[in-house]
């Protein structure tokens, strides 16, 4: 592992936060817990392939094989009278990182409202506030890639959580609203914060559990210039599980419309390097994704039908209309796509040992016809072979 300066003093702060944690356990009965998975993937691919461990070939008209961790957790919880601290370390190939430190509190007398401060995962939508771990797919929906290239974020988050007996109709009820700051390790830190809002309501039982939800996200990117650009989404999901005698079956769906920007032969909201304002290009866009899932009681084995749909930009065909003629590769940033994936997962020791293998294939704009009408290309199949094991 490579450690930076910037790694060894967080691995030295986050040590002495937990021994300090670990102490005050002892003489105060705090409740403490720790733990974390690893995933491993070997990935076959087409030469255009989006791979998740390593980088896309570039060797034209060769298949890549990629092999190697895709992401390493592990973190601790220390929690007494309302309070709870956290902090979680990160492996993300071949470096060592901090991905969560946060402090958060819960008042004993009014238990449905939590408020919290620091670096933690971005509450938006339903894949991204799903944690990789739970998820029946690894890999989320390809516009979440653009929209929150940094998937956490510095700042302060207030919820509430509705008290609800299991025989009401609504008895699953939250409200979060966030203010973030930006994360420095990709540029984004801002003088004034981003706003989250995110509602999610639903139902259990022993026969169902359903949830639906909206989420809406307010803020800027400043480029090199120092000149903003707007950037909002709006999203909306739906979770809905049936409990059968043979297994559970699944249904997801979500959308997320809005603007962001990004540097021109880029599709990132957010980079590590944005150039002068000349070069930015403000983006309407949509996304959306669904997705099935089937898994059986006797036999640990669960089947999965996901369909991934993203258009980068919109207003695309009239701005071609209008004179402007992307270049070739710019297709890729700025055209539509279609992801399907199909998949097989197996659980293993109480689930924490799942083995999955997923087959990506994806239809991509790479041009456009003389009416404006998209060009598409099928060269991305990624065949994926994943370990997880959780700790």
């Amino acid at each position: 592992m490579k450690l930076t300066p910037h790694t060894r003093g967080t691995l030295l702060g986050t040590m002495l936060i937990l021994s300090t944690l670990l102490c005050v356990q002892a003489q105060d009965k705090f409740q403490f817990r720790q733990g974390g998975y690893a995933q491993a993937l070997i990935q076959v691919g087409a030469p255009n392939a989006q791979p998740a461990v390593g980088n896309p070939s570039s060797e034209a008209g060769s298949a890549l094989l990629r092999m190697g961790v895709r992401r390493a957790y592990w973190g601790a919880v220390a929690s007494y009278k309302g309070w709870k601290v956290e902090g979680q370390l990160t492996a993300p190939g071949t470096h060592i990182d901090l991905y969560k430190m946060y402090i958060g509190y819960s008042p004993l007398r009014f238990p449905a409202w939590y408020a919290q401060v620091g670096l933690s995962p971005v509450r938006f939508g339903m894949e991204l506030a799903t944690s990789s771990r739970d998820r029946e797919t690894i890999e989320r929906a390809p516009y979440y890639k653009d929209l929150f290239p940094g998937d956490v974020d510095l700042g302060c988050l207030v919820r509430y959580t509705l008290p609800g007996g299991a025989r009401a109709y609504i008895n699953h009820f939250t409200a979060e609203a966030a203010l973030l700051g930006g994360n420095a390790k990709y540029r984004v830190r801002k003088a004034w914060p981003d706003a989250l809002l995110r509602l999610e309501a639903g139902h259990r039982d022993a026969l169902m559990d359903w949830r639906c939800g909206a989420s809406g996200y307010v803020g800027y990117v400043a480029d090199d210039s120092g000149m903003r650009w707007n950037r909002y989404y709006i999203g909306a999901h739906l979770r809905y599980a049936l409990f059968l005698p043979f297994g559970t079956a699944k249904l997801y769906a979500e959308g997320i419309v809005g603007q962001h920007p990004a540097p021109e032969g880029k599709s990132t909201a957010a980079a590590k390097d944005l150039p002068a304002h000349d070069a930015m290009q403000p983006r309407a866009f949509t996304g959306a994704m669904a997705m099935m899932a089937l898994r059986a009681n006797r036999c640990p084995v669960e089947g999965v039908l996901k369909y991934s749909y993203y258009n980068r930009n919109r207003l695309l065909t009239k701005q071609m209309q209008s004179g402007r003629m992307p270049d070739k590769a710019d297709f890729a940033c700025e055209g539509v796509s279609h992801d399907f994936l199909l998949g097989v997962n197996a659980y293993l020791h109480r689930d924490k040992v799942r083995l999955s293998l997923y087959y990506d294939f994806v239809y991509r704009q790479t041009a456009a016809d003389d009416a404006f009408r998209p060009v598409w290309a099928r060269h991305d199949d990624l065949a994926s072979l994943a370990l997880q094991v959780a700790f």
